[in-house]
């Protein structure tokens, strides 16, 4: 395998990292919503991280990688992941891959929602990468989608809705339906979540 030039965790343990980080938000989901069902749950941090939720339960797969969207490959010849391949959804849909260096999310947002027209032709492109890797995960899936993770806070409906219209135009069947919702997690969401399982395993020995 090729090895990344960057600093970052080995992909083994990042992906490891990542699912963990993704199962609890998507536990702490579970808990601020009466019902999710099934749905296909995108954690966007610093990393990308994913999980299939089925009949209200993460579905882990054969191997526990179930959900591991951040290494789908978008671009054969895309830009260098920190797993050694090129141009994984994680290169083009984290917030790594939409921040320049030195920049915050809350500078970047503030910026975009003034208008600033070189970061809202960023935050469009952004969308359109999402858009495109959603559209290829609905087709398959056919779920509802919960955007999660450190972006969450800074979306609005109306990006939201540019994500559906985004989203729709690249499909062979769009959808008038809504199907992409933004996670509202409690607060300190990931620990909490995290720690669920192994609570509700404890509470089921008494």
């Amino acid at each position: 395998m090729q090895k990344a030039t960057s600093n970052r965790p080995k992909a083994s343990n990042t992906v490891s990292i990542i699912a963990f980080t993704s199962s609890g938000l998507v536990t702490s989901a579970l808990i601020a919503m009466d019902f999710i069902g099934d749905a296909v749950y995108l954690s966007i941090g610093t990393h990308l991280g994913g999980a299939i939720i089925i009949n209200n339960q993460i579905y882990m797969g054969k191997e526990g990688h179930s959900g591991t969207v951040e290494h789908m490959t978008i671009n054969p010849d895309g830009p260098l992941c920190y797993c050694g391949k090129k141009g994984c959804m994680e290169t083009y849909s984290s917030v790594n891959a939409l921040l320049e260096t030195g920049e915050t999310l809350d500078a970047f947002f503030e910026n975009v929602r003034s208008g600033v027209v070189c970061f809202v032709k960023r935050w469009n492109a952004f969308l359109d990468h999402l858009a495109f890797s959603m559209n290829n995960l609905y087709l398959v899936l056919n779920r509802e989608f919960i955007i999660g993770g450190h972006i969450s806070s800074y979306l609005k409906e109306e990006d939201i809705r540019i994500l559906h219209e985004k989203t729709n135009e690249k499909s062979a069947f769009p959808s008038s339906d809504r199907f992409i919702h933004i996670s509202h997690s409690p607060a300190k969401g990931v620990p909490i979540g995290a720690a669920i399982p192994f609570v509700q395993s404890f509470l089921d020995t008494i």
